[in-house]
């Protein structure tokens, strides 16, 4: 068996036709929410890097290792609900401000959406909710933390719950 060079195999190659019509749109508009997406993720990639700069509370006290694994499965799964949100939220910002601004969205888009995260942060984050949801574990943990929210302003939050 013969192993053929590039440029043989190149020979043989018959070009395509350029796209018309509706493949051509198709296309672009699948460029343009791939380069959506990448916009959303590198947003997304500046404010984690930005939180995890920031501190959080220093947990005092012990919990159990079944409250432990609870309320870690909990928390878990509403970090994964306020992820999804954000990212619905970039995407949101990106679009709206791409139209307002269009040379200097990206960095808009960060501030904004590094002040939300900043104030779901001072309510939310895994010390705090252990700290806050230890002595209350009777409760409904989704409505536990929607009751926590209302308490300290955090609606930020609060949106993404409502839409899961």
């Amino acid at each position: 068996m013969e192993s053929e060079s590039l440029s043989e195999r190149l020979k043989e190659a018959k070009a395509r036709p350029p796209l018309i019509g509706e493949e051509r749109e198709k296309a672009l508009k699948s460029l343009d929410e791939l380069s959506l997406k990448i916009e959303v993720n590198n947003v997304r990639i500046g404010i984690l890097n930005r939180l995890m700069k920031e501190d959080d509370i220093a947990l005092e006290g012990s919990v159990s290792k079944a409250d432990y694994e609870q309320m870690a499965k909990e928390w878990n799964y509403l970090y994964e609900i306020l992820s999804e949100n954000c990212l619905k939220k970039i995407k949101l910002s990106i679009e709206t401000e791409k139209i307002n601004n269009s040379d200097n969205y990206l960095p808009i888009v960060e501030d904004k959406m590094i002040k939300r995260e900043l104030k779901i942060q001072k309510f939310f984050t895994f010390n705090r909710y252990l700290d806050r949801r230890r002595n209350n574990l009777d409760k409904d943990y989704i409505e536990y933390i929607k009751e926590m929210a209302l308490k300290n302003d955090a609606y930020e939050f609060l949106d993404a719950l409502k839409e899961n």
